[in-house]
C-alpha cells in the first residue's frame, strides 16, 4: 500500500489539474445556462488547482509555514504530510465536482465564499507569522505560498458579494445555516485528514521546504 500511495503522490497534482480542466470546460459550454452562483462556484474549482501548485510548486513550501505555525518540531511531516494535505486538496475539488453536478444553491455559494475568506484570513496569518521568523535574515514580505492565489479567491468573493447580495441576500435563517455547516465542512476537509495520518514517522514527508529554504539557511548559519 505504501509504494502505491508513494506514486499516486507523484502524479495527483496533473490527475488534479485534469479535474479543474474538465470544470473548466463545462462552465465555458454551460456559461450562458448557468446562473450566477454556479459560476462563482464554478470558478473556484477551476482556481484550486492553481492554488495547490503554487502552495506545493511553485515556489512552494506551504507546509512549512503551516506545520511551523502548530509549533512543529519536524515540520517537514508533522502535523501535515503530503499524503494528508493531498487528501484534503482533492477532497475539496470532490466536493466542488459534486456539488456542481447536483446544483448550486444559497447554502452552497455561501459554504465557498467562507472557504475563500478563510484562506485569506489562514495565509494572513501564515504570512505575518513567517514574516516575523525572518525578518531579519532577508524577509520583506507577508507572502507565503499560496498567498497570491488566496487573493484572488478573496477579490473573486467580494465581486459576488458586491454584485449579487444588495438585491438577492438570502434569508437569515438559511445564512446562519450555511455558515454553521459551512464552517464545519471547511474544518472537517481539513481537520479529519490530518488527525487521521498525522504521525512523526510517516513514510510521506514533503522533500523540500522550496521557498522557506534560502531563510531557514542563512537563520541557521
Amino acid at each position: 500500500m505504501s509504494k502505491l500511495i508513494s506514486v499516486w503522490l507523484k502524479i495527483w497534482i496533473p490527475i488534479l489539474f485534469a479535474m479543474g480542466i474538465g470544470i473548466l470546460l463545462y462552465l465555458i459550454t454551460n456559461w450562458t445556462t448557468l446562473d450566477a452562483g454556479s459560476r462563482f462556484v464554478a470558478i473556484i474549482y477551476v482556481m484550486l488547482p492553481l492554488h495547490c501548485l503554487e502552495e506545493w510548486r511553485f515556489p512552494g513550501g506551504f507546509h512549512y509555514n503551516y506545520n511551523m505555525l502548530r509549533r512543529s518540531r519536524k515540520p517537514d511531516r508533522y502535523p501535515m504530510n503530503q499524503f494528508s494535505d493531498m487528501l484534503t486538496i482533492m477532497l475539496a475539488e470532490l466536493i466542488g465536482i459534486v456539488c456542481l453536478f447536483y446544483g448550486v444553491n444559497q447554502i452552497i455559494v455561501i459554504w465557498n465564499l467562507i472557504f475563500c475568506f478563510f484562506e485569506m484570513i489562514g495565509h494572513l496569518i501564515f504570512g505575518f507569522s513567517m514574516y516575523r521568523r525572518f525578518r531579519t535574515v532577508g524577509k520583506r514580505t507577508i507572502y507565503n505560498p499560496g498567498f497570491a492565489t488566496a487573493v484572488v479567491f478573496t477579490l473573486h468573493a467580494l465581486y459576488y458579494v458586491l454584485n449579487q447580495y444588495p438585491t438577492n441576500l438570502p434569508g437569515l435563517s438559511i445564512i446562519i445555516l450555511a455558515i454553521i455547516s459551512g464552517t464545519v465542512l471547511v474544518s472537517s476537509v481539513v481537520l479529519i485528514p490530518e488527525q487521521l495520518f498525522k504521525s512523526k514517522e510517516t513514510p510521506y514527508p514533503f522533500d523540500s521546504n522550496r521557498y522557506y529554504e534560502k531563510y531557514i539557511a542563512r537563520k541557521n548559519n
